[in-house]
């Protein structure tokens, strides 16, 4: 899983523009992992993976946009369409670092599980999410909000600074 790129399978808005978002393994070390999960592997055999590597190990990511051009072949509205990378290329707009980190310990787990509240439509208007896809996931993370915090019999909270997390 290190070594997987990572794609928005919706559009969000860039200023006046509209694009996708990937992130893309950097270092050699990330994209040459090789684990396969395999028939007798637990449950958690990719939690496990990501606990160790993460254990002893940074990421680095270069965080690309891919703009949309034409509203023919890059829709906002159908996201089963794939975005021509020749009409419309991935540029690099920023480095993601992440240090070696107990990343899924006990704390954080439950901090993620019970705690964290996930909203793309909290931020600048110039990033929002666009498309059928995005406004029925505004729904859907909204009524998984408060499921949550009511089976959890806590509120959830928005994060605006890692130093925000365990």
């Amino acid at each position: 899983m290190i070594s997987h790129s990572f794609y928005t399978q919706s559009a969000f808005r860039f200023g006046d523009w509209c694009g996708h978002m990937a992130l893309f393994p950097v270092l050699d070390d990330m994209k040459n992992r090789t684990e396969k999960v395999k028939g007798g592997d637990s449950r958690e055999v990719l939690r496990d993976w990501l606990s160790e590597y993460f254990a002893q190990n940074g990421a680095k990511y270069e965080f690309k946009i891919q703009l949309g051009i034409s509203p023919d072949h890059h829709p906002t509205e159908d996201g089963s369409v794939v975005w021509d990378e020749a009409t419309a290329p991935y540029q690099t707009i920023a480095t993601v670092e992440f240090p070696p980190q107990g990343a899924l310990s006990a704390e954080r787990r439950v901090f993620w599980e019970d705690t964290m509240k996930l909203n793309p439509w909290v931020g600048m208007v110039d990033h929002q999410p666009l498309g059928s896809i995005n406004r029925l996931r505004e729904t859907v993370y909204e009524m998984s909000r408060k499921k949550r915090e009511a089976a959890n019999a806590t509120l959830t909270q928005a994060i605006n600074s890692v130093d925000e997390v365990p």
